[in-house]
């Protein structure tokens, strides 16, 4: 089961639209879990508004019910991670691979997207996938129609529809079916 939160507020149809959207790529239950407050422990002083994402995912509270049910965060404010060798990325979301959880963060998205649009809905989606198949190991694929294409690349913005290429689909179910046995 992927447990759709949210930590600020979105409308009911983008979660909803959201849902639907996992549920016909991964084919697991999916349902919007409610609101829970962001963590004030992920929150950094500088910059204001951005939360720590490793830390967020540590300490939002959760609405697990099983052991293996998956946990996906809408928010709005900034994430961070710690800079890399090329410097800071850009944070669309944030997952712990093979792990349980991840955060989706709208702060990034193009300014023409509006909330409670199809553009939007999609957009969101894209990006729901991408990191709830982090969760499953996942790594980013090369192809830019797929949602795990990295988020920052040319592709990922051009293509809108929220989908798994071939090769990232199968590898999502042999980790379903792995999951499960």
């Amino acid at each position: 089961m992927i447990r759709v939160v949210t930590l600020e507020p979105f409308l009911p149809e983008d979660v909803g639209a959201v849902c639907s959207l996992l549920y016909q790529t991964y084919g697991l239950g999916t349902e919007p879990a409610g609101s829970l407050p962001l963590p004030e422990e992920a929150e950094r002083k500088k910059p204001a508004g951005t939360y720590d994402a490793e830390l967020l995912l540590l300490e939002a509270e959760s609405v697990k019910l099983v052991a293996d049910d998956k946990l996906l965060y809408l928010m709005k404010s900034k994430l961070y991670v710690p800079e890399g060798p090329l410097g800071s990325p850009p944070i669309h979301g944030h997952a712990q691979m093979g792990g349980q959880r991840a955060v989706v963060t709208t702060a990034l998205f193009p300014k023409k997207l509006r909330e409670g649009t199809e553009e939007f809905r999609m957009r969101l989606a894209k990006q729901a996938i991408r990191e709830i198949g982090r969760t499953w190991d996942l790594r980013s694929c090369p192809e830019p129609k797929c949602a795990m294409h990295p988020p920052w690349a040319e592709g990922f913005e051009t293509h809108t529809t929220p989908m798994l290429c071939n090769f990232c689909r199968e590898r999502s179910e042999e980790r379903i079916r792995l999951a499960a046995t």
